[in-house]
């Protein structure tokens, strides 16, 4: 089972675009009134006026959430800090006083 060689003819990209774009202007020309180009348009604007918006809420609510996420982590994190002082302290104070008190037992 051999693969078959079977050359492919190619064809050139700019010819092939530029006879379809042609085509494309020459059917909008000849099918679309001013009136509807307007009108269209007009829909178009609306329409990606309305897409700003969403995203621009969608960004607005993220970025908060982001913001409140991100105070959350900084309050954990302090509170952990805290946590961890505390828990450290206690038993730094006790071995400094024991020596404290050893050295005054010395004296």
């Amino acid at each position: 089972n051999l693969p078959v060689y079977r050359p492919v003819h190619k064809i050139d990209r700019k010819i092939f675009k530029g006879y379809y774009k042609d085509k494309i202007v020459k059917m909008m020309d000849d099918s679309l009134l001013p009136s509807d180009v307007q009108k269209l348009r007009e829909e178009l604007q609306s329409s990606l006026t309305a897409q700003l918006g969403s995203v621009q809420a969608k960004l607005e609510v993220k970025k908060s959430l982001e913001e409140s996420a991100k105070k959350k982590l900084q309050e954990e994190l302090k509170t952990s800090l805290k946590q961890q002082l505390w828990k450290v302290l206690p038993r730094y104070s006790e071995v400094s006083y024991r020596r404290k008190f050893r050295e005054s037992l010395q004296q």
